[in-house]
């Protein structure tokens, strides 16, 4: 494998547009996955109380094996690569979510949570982990430095984006053509899947690992005491935890789904606000020229200020396309850093663990970093249920219509604004902390 300090070249287009393929296939699992609440409590009739107990319950033990993962994969060394194998991962996480959405209605309330509990688990804590895992260690790999790395994962935030966008902006408006059932679930589920696992495997395809990060040896082995003493002495990998666990905990709430079915009264509307991230692009373009001018953690600063400001104008937004529409894309802003700075930031983390004379551990680092972020989920998804089932919501099975208490309708009003403003102050904490690493590292010439 190359070194990363050999001359510089161009910034590599063709490697960089199959890379970002994986990341949109997973990007859309992600968001289908946030319907799953809706499907459960709308066609099987499960109590969103009950919901968010198996969610919450699947991601905490999802969370614990991710530090597997990460030692696994940071002790792999194959003719393929390090973490290059571990991409066939997105074939069994689209199988097991076409399963997930396929529970027969006929089955006892248990069997049925079973069956979620288990699909869950399986698409989240073993696929979706060793995807989620070998991310870090592989993008290091994969191109040349960290100026490099930073144009990937903030231009391919772009990239990510406008893929997702088709799924976010179609899935809301066929859940009311062809989601009527719970059959049309598993059918529409079905529909996306087999072109997005295709997408998926194309980064395993076209994406070869050619460089070697930093000052790792090929063969570098990580101990587990080493893990440990990094959990340790690394405080910065869990300032990134926090960050980025930050928009899961938000995507965790699903909050969005029942806003738009209850509050707005059509879901459909939903996509209207999708079709506005198109207009969060414009920002996206900005994020290598903030980051050559500001340090990433006050980058993460001011998004997360931006976007309490647009959590707050939700609350007040009602049934107003006009509101809600200004405070997408301002809330939209606020997930941007969590979401397409992960690499650069754990890349400081990496340099941190050199500097503390451990190996860079990319990957476990990178795990800790998913701990988090299942965790945050996870507490997002139990949070909801909880708060929904205690305000007084009305599970139904496919085809009940019953009205919602005010008690409901004011939790998820909440729900959708200020508990979400709460975990970005949170964010803005832990940011600040992170921002010291900088200095830092630059002090010991690591950066």
């Amino acid at each position: 494998m190359k070194s990363d300090n050999t001359a510089k070249e161009k910034f590599p287009l063709g490697r960089f547009f199959a890379w970002k393929t994986r990341d949109i296939s997973l990007g859309c699992m992600v968001i289908i996955l946030g319907y799953l609440s809706l499907y459960a409590s709308t066609e099987l009739g499960i109590p969103v109380g009950i919901i968010g107990s198996l969610m919450m319950a699947s991601k905490i033990f999802d969370a614990v094996t991710d530090l597997f993962a990460g030692y696994i994969i940071d002790n792999t060394n194959t003719r393929f690569g390090k973490a290059r194998p571990y991409e066939f991962a997105v074939i069994g996480a689209w199988i097991s979510t076409v399963a997930l959405f396929s529970c027969p209605p006929s089955l006892s309330l248990t069997v049925k949570c079973v069956w979620l509990f288990c699909m869950y688990t399986l698409t989240y804590s073993i696929f979706a982990t060793l995807l989620y895992g070998c991310q870090q260690a592989y993008i290091v790999r994969a191109f040349k430095d960290r100026e490099t790395i930073i144009k990937v994962s903030s231009f391919g935030g772009i990239v990510s984006t406008l893929g997702a966008s088709v799924v976010s902006i179609s899935f809301p408006i066929l859940i009311k053509k062809i989601a009527v059932t719970p059959e049309g679930w598993s059918r529409l589920v079905l529909l996306y899947a087999v072109p997005l696992l295709i997408l998926g495997m194309l980064r395993f395809l076209f994406v070869k690992e050619v460089y070697t990060p930093g000052q790792q040896k090929v063969q570098e082995k990580t101990t587990v005491r080493q893990i440990f003493t990094m959990l340790k002495k690394n405080p910065y990998v869990w300032d990134v935890g926090i960050v980025a666990g930050s928009v899961q905990f938000i995507m965790g709430l699903g909050s969005a789904q029942y806003y738009f079915k209850f509050i707005v009264g059509d879901i459909g509307q939903y996509s209207k606000l999708q079709a506005m991230t198109i207009l969060m692009l414009v920002f996206m373009f900005a994020f290598p020229k903030m980051i050559r001018k500001m340090s990433v953690g006050r980058v993460v600063i001011l998004c997360s200020a931006v976007g309490i400001a647009g959590y707050i104008v939700n609350f007040f937004a009602g049934s107003s396309m006009a509101m809600l529409m200004v405070a997408f894309i301002v809330t939209g802003i606020a997930s941007l850093p969590g979401a397409y700075l992960q690499a650069p930031m754990l890349m400081e983390c990496s340099s941190y663990n050199e500097m503390l004379g451990l190996p860079r551990m990319d990957s476990t680092s990178a795990a800790v970093m998913n701990f988090m972020i299942k965790f945050m989920n996870a507490l997002g998804a139990g949070l909801m249920g909880l708060l929904l089932q205690a305000s007084g919501f009305i599970a139904t099975k496919s085809g009940e219509v019953v009205t919602q208490p005010g008690s409901a309708m004011l939790m998820i009003r909440i729900l959708y604004s200020i508990v979400p403003a709460a975990a970005l102050f949170v964010v803005i904490l832990a940011a600040k902390h992170f921002d010291g690493l900088g200095k830092k590292l630059k002090e010991n010439g690591k950066q």
